[in-house]
Protein backbone atom coordinates (compact mmCIF):
# COMPACT_ATOMS: atom_id res chain seq x y z
CA UNK A 1 0.00 0.00 0.00
CA UNK A 2 1.32 3.46 -0.37
CA UNK A 3 2.02 6.01 1.85
CA UNK A 4 -0.19 8.16 0.70
CA UNK A 5 -3.19 6.15 0.90
CA UNK A 6 -1.97 4.77 4.32
CA UNK A 7 -1.83 8.79 5.73
CA UNK A 8 -5.32 9.34 3.88
CA UNK A 9 -6.75 7.10 6.57
CA UNK A 10 -4.56 8.01 9.32
CA UNK A 11 -6.71 11.09 9.95
CA UNK A 12 -10.74 8.95 9.83
CA UNK A 13 -8.40 6.43 12.01
CA UNK A 14 -7.52 8.77 14.58
CA UNK A 15 -10.97 10.50 15.07
CA UNK A 16 -11.98 6.98 15.31
CA UNK A 17 -10.02 6.21 17.69
CA UNK A 18 -11.05 9.07 20.39
CA UNK A 19 -14.48 8.13 19.70
CA UNK A 20 -13.95 4.39 20.44
CA UNK A 21 -11.76 5.30 23.61
CA UNK A 22 -15.12 7.28 25.42
CA UNK A 23 -17.52 4.53 24.33
CA UNK A 24 -14.54 2.06 25.22
CA UNK A 25 -14.96 4.08 28.95
CA UNK A 26 -18.61 3.71 29.19
CA UNK A 27 -19.07 -0.03 27.83
CA UNK A 28 -16.35 -0.94 30.69
CA UNK A 29 -18.50 0.88 33.07
CA UNK A 30 -21.35 -0.33 31.76
CA UNK A 31 -20.33 -4.08 32.06
CA UNK A 32 -18.75 -2.96 35.78
CA UNK A 33 -21.90 -1.67 36.95
CA UNK A 34 -24.00 -4.62 35.76
CA UNK A 35 -21.27 -7.02 36.99
CA UNK A 36 -21.15 -5.60 40.41
CA UNK A 37 -24.02 -2.75 41.64
CA UNK A 38 -25.77 -5.21 43.04
CA UNK A 39 -22.87 -6.06 45.65
CA UNK A 40 -21.70 -2.88 45.51
CA UNK A 41 -25.28 -1.44 47.09
CA UNK A 42 -25.12 -4.49 49.81
CA UNK A 43 -21.46 -2.80 50.90
CA UNK A 44 -22.34 0.84 50.88
CA UNK A 45 -25.39 -0.02 53.53
CA UNK A 46 -22.85 0.05 56.68
CA UNK A 47 -21.38 3.20 54.98
CA UNK A 48 -24.08 5.44 54.18
CA UNK A 49 -25.70 4.20 57.53
CA UNK A 50 -22.67 5.74 58.86
CA UNK A 51 -22.57 8.49 56.40
CA UNK A 52 -26.44 9.22 57.53
CA UNK A 53 -25.13 9.38 61.26
CA UNK A 54 -22.57 12.03 60.86
CA UNK A 55 -24.86 14.07 58.50
CA UNK A 56 -23.36 13.35 55.57
CA UNK A 57 -24.62 13.03 51.53
CA UNK A 58 -24.67 8.99 51.22
CA UNK A 59 -22.30 7.54 48.59
CA UNK A 60 -24.81 6.51 45.29
CA UNK A 61 -23.94 3.10 43.77
CA UNK A 62 -22.80 4.99 40.36
CA UNK A 63 -20.05 6.91 42.13
CA UNK A 64 -19.27 3.44 43.97
CA UNK A 65 -19.34 1.87 40.94
CA UNK A 66 -17.02 4.25 39.50
CA UNK A 67 -14.42 4.03 41.61
CA UNK A 68 -14.24 0.32 41.47
CA UNK A 69 -14.10 0.31 37.49
CA UNK A 70 -11.28 2.85 38.00
CA UNK A 71 -9.51 0.11 40.45
CA UNK A 72 -9.68 -2.02 37.51
CA UNK A 73 -6.95 0.32 36.12
CA UNK A 74 -4.68 -0.09 39.18
CA UNK A 75 -5.84 3.57 40.42
CA UNK A 76 -6.46 3.33 44.42
CA UNK A 77 -9.45 5.21 46.02
CA UNK A 78 -8.07 7.84 48.60
CA UNK A 79 -10.29 8.44 51.96
CA UNK A 80 -9.10 11.80 53.63
CA UNK A 81 -10.49 13.26 56.82
CA UNK A 82 -11.08 9.78 58.56
CA UNK A 83 -9.72 9.62 62.30
CA UNK A 84 -6.28 7.80 62.06
CA UNK A 85 -5.20 9.62 59.22
CA UNK A 86 -5.26 9.42 55.25
CA UNK A 87 -6.39 5.99 53.79
CA UNK A 88 -5.54 4.08 50.62
CA UNK A 89 -8.18 1.67 49.49
CA UNK A 90 -8.20 -1.17 46.55
CA UNK A 91 -12.29 -2.34 46.36
CA UNK A 92 -11.33 -4.95 43.79
CA UNK A 93 -8.68 -6.08 45.55
CA UNK A 94 -10.43 -6.10 48.79
CA UNK A 95 -13.65 -7.74 47.95
CA UNK A 96 -14.57 -10.99 48.99
CA UNK A 97 -16.38 -12.26 46.05
CA UNK A 98 -14.29 -14.57 44.13
CA UNK A 99 -15.18 -13.38 40.68
CA UNK A 100 -14.13 -9.64 41.67
CA UNK A 101 -10.54 -9.93 40.34
CA UNK A 102 -12.38 -10.76 36.75
CA UNK A 103 -13.33 -7.17 36.80
CA UNK A 104 -10.15 -6.34 36.15
CA UNK A 105 -9.88 -8.03 32.85
CA UNK A 106 -13.04 -5.64 31.87
CA UNK A 107 -10.75 -2.32 30.89
CA UNK A 108 -8.55 -3.77 28.16
CA UNK A 109 -11.20 -5.77 26.46
CA UNK A 110 -13.67 -3.27 26.51
CA UNK A 111 -10.77 -0.88 25.09
CA UNK A 112 -9.08 -3.73 22.47
CA UNK A 113 -12.31 -4.73 21.42
CA UNK A 114 -14.24 -1.01 20.74
CA UNK A 115 -11.00 0.16 19.29
CA UNK A 116 -10.34 -2.89 16.93
CA UNK A 117 -14.33 -2.33 15.58
CA UNK A 118 -13.67 1.26 14.92
CA UNK A 119 -10.38 0.56 13.37
CA UNK A 120 -11.49 -2.22 11.36
CA UNK A 121 -14.71 0.30 10.42
CA UNK A 122 -12.49 2.52 9.50
CA UNK A 123 -10.75 0.37 6.80
CA UNK A 124 -6.73 0.95 8.38
CA UNK A 125 -4.68 -1.77 5.82
CA UNK A 126 -1.79 -1.12 7.36
CA UNK A 127 0.46 -1.35 11.34
CA UNK A 128 1.38 1.69 11.54
CA UNK A 129 -2.12 3.61 10.69
CA UNK A 130 -3.77 0.90 13.03
CA UNK A 131 -1.28 1.88 16.06
CA UNK A 132 -1.65 5.13 15.51
CA UNK A 133 -5.39 5.21 15.50
CA UNK A 134 -5.84 2.90 18.24
CA UNK A 135 -3.77 4.98 20.37
CA UNK A 136 -5.78 7.66 19.48
CA UNK A 137 -8.03 6.42 22.12
CA UNK A 138 -6.33 8.34 24.42
CA UNK A 139 -8.01 11.06 23.71
CA UNK A 140 -11.82 9.82 24.11
CA UNK A 141 -10.86 7.53 27.16
CA UNK A 142 -8.50 10.51 28.84
CA UNK A 143 -11.74 12.91 28.68
CA UNK A 144 -14.27 10.47 30.16
CA UNK A 145 -11.68 9.21 32.75
CA UNK A 146 -10.87 12.76 34.25
CA UNK A 147 -14.45 13.70 34.49
CA UNK A 148 -15.04 10.58 36.17
CA UNK A 149 -12.74 11.25 38.36
CA UNK A 150 -13.83 14.91 39.07
CA UNK A 151 -17.70 13.76 39.90
CA UNK A 152 -16.80 10.87 41.67
CA UNK A 153 -15.30 13.03 44.77
CA UNK A 154 -17.77 12.44 47.12
CA UNK A 155 -18.26 14.57 50.76
CA UNK A 156 -18.82 11.72 53.46
CA UNK A 157 -20.08 14.13 56.12
CA UNK A 158 -17.30 15.59 59.11
CA UNK A 159 -14.84 16.17 57.31
CA UNK A 160 -14.16 12.98 55.17
CA UNK A 161 -14.41 12.68 51.80
CA UNK A 162 -13.59 9.83 49.38
CA UNK A 163 -12.23 10.06 45.69
CA UNK A 164 -9.96 8.77 43.40
CA UNK A 165 -6.95 10.80 43.00
CA UNK A 166 -6.96 12.83 39.65
CA UNK A 167 -3.27 12.20 38.57
CA UNK A 168 -3.33 8.81 39.02
CA UNK A 169 -6.51 8.56 37.38
CA UNK A 170 -5.24 10.29 34.49
CA UNK A 171 -2.26 8.87 34.08
CA UNK A 172 -3.08 5.23 34.72
CA UNK A 173 -6.75 4.78 33.61
CA UNK A 174 -6.55 7.86 31.13
CA UNK A 175 -3.55 7.44 29.23
CA UNK A 176 -1.69 3.95 30.25
CA UNK A 177 -4.50 1.43 29.31
CA UNK A 178 -6.09 3.32 25.93
CA UNK A 179 -2.69 4.10 24.62
CA UNK A 180 -1.21 0.38 25.41
CA UNK A 181 -4.30 -1.40 24.49
CA UNK A 182 -5.50 0.89 21.86
CA UNK A 183 -2.54 0.44 19.89
CA UNK A 184 -2.25 -2.78 20.15
CA UNK A 185 -5.86 -3.63 19.11
CA UNK A 186 -5.54 -1.26 16.02
CA UNK A 187 -1.80 -2.80 15.15
CA UNK A 188 -3.51 -6.30 14.68
CA UNK A 189 -5.97 -4.95 12.36
CA UNK A 190 -4.09 -2.95 10.14
CA UNK A 191 -1.82 -6.03 10.38
CA UNK A 192 -4.97 -8.49 9.63
CA UNK A 193 -6.03 -6.12 6.66
CA UNK A 194 -2.58 -5.43 5.13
Amino acid sequence: MSNATSNSRLGPAAVSGAVAGAVAWVLGYAVTYLAASERVQDALTDLNAFVGLVGGNEVPTWKAVGWLYLNAHMVSVRVLGAPGGPRTYDLLAESESGNAALLYLVPPLAILLVTAAAMWLVGVRDLVSGAIGGASAVVGYGVVTAAVAIVSRHALGAGIEAFSPLPNAVVLAGVVYPVVCGSVAGALVGLVRS
